[in-house]
């Protein structure tokens, strides 16, 4: 299956724990924005097993829901994608709008993530 440019372009990588560092299972993990669907995306092996829908306005960066593939709960996906996609809106020069809770529970006990 060949890549679509604009796809690849919209998909802005943020590698948290990449492929060169195993994640607990020993599978490689990609977090990566992905602008067509606004939302960041964990992948592991190709397949996607959380993610976080977001939506833009101006410089700032809500973030909307954060869901996990139940195979993987309570292995600390969640707070992996929360964090890294945390230092991409950092990173980008944006602010944060925490509406969930998730991502607002992360936030009160890492302040300076924001």
């Amino acid at each position: 299956m060949s890549e679509d440019p604009q796809l690849a372009d919209a998909m802005q990588s943020i590698r948290s724990v990449g492929e060169d560092e195993p994640n607990a299972r020993g599978a490689g993990e990609e977090i990566a924005f992905d602008g067509n669907e606004s939302r960041y995306e964990l992948t592991v092996d190709g397949e996607v097993i959380g993610f976080i829908d977001t939506s833009d306005d101006g410089g700032t960066r809500a973030f909307l829901h954060t869901q996990v593939d139940d195979a993987h709960r309570g292995q600390g996906v969640g707070t992996r994608l929360i964090a890294r996609a945390l230092e991409d809106v950092k990173r980008l020069g944006m602010t944060v709008d925490p509406r969930c809770p998730m991502v607002a529970d992360y936030l009160g006990k890492h302040p300076d993530a924001a």
